[in-house]
């Protein structure tokens, strides 16, 4: 019995031939034995080099993240410093607000806005912080931004803030945003343009589910920006205070 191999490179062509079968045959599946042991090393090195390239991507999504976090004046504070400075109701208090025909109204929509309007010192906050924490339902993704004086008043401010809370309640989002972030870095938070458009396309998606978001004082918006605040909220489902 006779066994050839062949083989070509090039210009050169090598034939081996031999008598001896069961010789040639262990040659062979040492061969193979090798083969596989080095596609073995290969797929280790390219799967660690897919974990790299996720872990990279996740740092990307997380810097991405952070960078929505946008501390305000000299105390460092953020969104949800000047949420935790309103006082909790008291007892008993904001119920009849749950059960209002036009909440009720409201609630049972697909989306769009729900005015809340007092005079000054009628407690606008105190509902919006108790609605955020306990009245509005748990299903949903609830964010919201409370304007204040000088340190807080700006749109880009309430969109940052929007959008660090609704990827940190539901990440997959981030995806959204990484495009323009790959694109503009940290410059990205200098574009409420930007801002928006990632805002409602992360809303509409549908891994998004139900959003509300509640926007508080906004009297106090900076007057410039106040227009394009109003233009742009208007088609999202959104409580005003």
């Amino acid at each position: 019995m006779c066994n050839y191999i062949y083989s070509s490179a090039a210009s050169t062509t090598t034939i081996w031939w031999s008598r001896s079968a069961p010789s040639l045959q262990g040659v062979a599946e040492e061969h193979r034995d090798i083969a596989k042991e080095h596609l073995d090393i290969a797929k280790e090195h390219l799967q660690a080099q897919k974990d790299l390239a996720k872990e990279m991507l996740s740092k990307d999504e997380q810097e991405c993240h952070q960078l929505f976090r946008l501390p305000t004046g000299r105390r460092d504070a953020t969104y949800e410093w000047y949420k935790d400075r309103v006082e909790e109701r008291v007892e008993d208090t904001c119920l009849w607000f749950l059960n209002h025909e036009h909440f009720q109204m409201w609630l049972n929509r697909e989306s769009g806005p729900l005015l809340v309007s007092a005079d000054p010192g009628c407690g606008k906050s105190v509902l919006a912080k108790y609605l955020i924490d306990h009245g509005l339902p748990r299903s949903t993704t609830i964010c919201y931004f409370f304007f204040k004086g000088q340190d807080q008043n700006t749109v880009r401010q309430a969109l940052c803030a929007l959008l660090h809370q609704l990827f940190s309640q539901k990440p997959s989002l981030i995806e959204h945003a990484m495009t323009q972030f790959r694109k503009d870095g940290q410059g990205l938070i200098n574009s409420t343009e930007s801002l928006w458009k990632i805002l409602r396309n992360a809303m509409k998606g549908p891994q998004a589910g139900p959003v509300i978001v509640v926007l508080v004082a906004l009297d106090e918006c900076a007057e410039s920006e106040f227009a394009d605040l109003m233009r742009n909220a208007n088609r999202e489902a959104l409580i005003w205070c």
